[in-house]
C-alpha cells in the first residue's frame, strides 16, 4: 500500500516539474491512514497540497522525542534522579549519535553493582573515568550529552521556557542532525511549527513554566 502512495506522489512531482498546474490535480482515497501517508510524503518533497485533514505534529517522532527531553529536564529539576525511567530511551535518540552497543555495555556494567551502590544513569553518563575504562566506541558522545543536560539544568531556573527549548535544540545536536537529513525541509517545518506554538504560549503568558507547558501539550494529545 505504501508503495502505491509513493508512486502517486512521484507522479505528482513529475507533473510539477512539467509545470502542470497542481491545483488541477486531485487524489481520491478511501481511508484516513492513506491521507496521512500521502500528506507526509508530499510535505517531505515540499509539494503544496490542500486537504481538510491536517497533520498533528504532536504525533510525529521528532516532537515526541523533544517533548520527552523536556519532560526529563522538568523531572530532574523538580526532583533529581526522578527522570531515570526516561533517560535510557532518550540516549537512543538518533541525533545524539550514541552507539547502541555502548549503551548496552554501560547497562551491563551498571547491572553488576549492588543495587544500593549502583550509580544512576545521570551519574554514569557524566563519569568520564568510568566511560573510558569501559572502552566504548564513542564515550565522548555520551559525555557530551551529559554536559548538555547538566548545563540546561544549571540554567533551568534563570532562563525562559523558549530559551531552554532553543538551547536544547542547538546543544543536543538535534538541529545539526535535521540539517543533514534528506527530509530536512519537512523536519524543519515541523520543528518551526512546534517552536512557534511555544512562542505564542509564552507571549500569551510570560510566566509560563515548563511544567505548565508540558501539561498543555498533554491535554492536546
Amino acid at each position: 500500500r505504501l508503495q502505491e502512495e509513493v508512486d502517486i506522489v512521484n507522479q505528482i512531482e513529475d507533473l510539477r516539474k512539467k509545470k502542470f498546474p497542481l491545483n488541477e490535480v486531485a487524489v481520491i482515497y478511501a481511508k484516513h491512514k492513506q491521507a496521512r501517508n500521502l500528506i507526509e510524503l508530499l510535505e517531505k518533497k515540499g509539494i503544496p497540497y490542500n486537504t481538510r485533514r491536517k497533520v498533528n505534529i504532536l504525533d510525529l517522532p521528532l516532537i515526541q522525542n523533544l517533548r520527552m527531553l523536556l519532560e526529563y529536564l522538568q523531572s530532574e529539576y523538580t526532583k533529581p534522579y526522578s527522570g531515570e525511567h526516561l533517560i535510557f530511551k532518550i540516549l537512543h535518540f538518533d541525533f545524539l549519535k550514541i552507539h547502541s552497543s555502548d549503551l548496552a555495555k554501560l547497562a551491563v556494567h551498571l547491572a553488576r553493582y549492588d543495587y544500593t551502590k549502583r550509580p544512576t544513569w545521570r551519574e554514569a553518563i557524566g563519569d568520564v573515568v568510568m566511560l573510558k575504562k569501559l572502552k566504548l566506541k564513542d564515550a565522548k558522545a555520551i559525555a557530551d550529552f551529559s554536559i548538555t543536560i547538566e548545563y540546561l539544568l544549571s540554567n533551568f531556573a534563570s532562563i525562559s521556557v523558549i530559551s531552554t527549548l532553543e538551547r536544547l535544540i542547538n546543544r543536543s545536536g538535534l538541529l545539526r542532525n535535521l540539517l543533514q537529513s534528506e527530509d530536512k525541509i519537512w523536519l524543519i517545518q515541523v520543528l518551526n511549527t512546534f517552536v512557534d506554538f511555544i512562542k505564542k504560549e509564552t507571549n500569551r503568558n510570560p510566566r509560563l513554566t515548563l511544567a505548565r507547558l508540558l501539561e498543555i501539550l498533554k491535554n492536546m494529545d
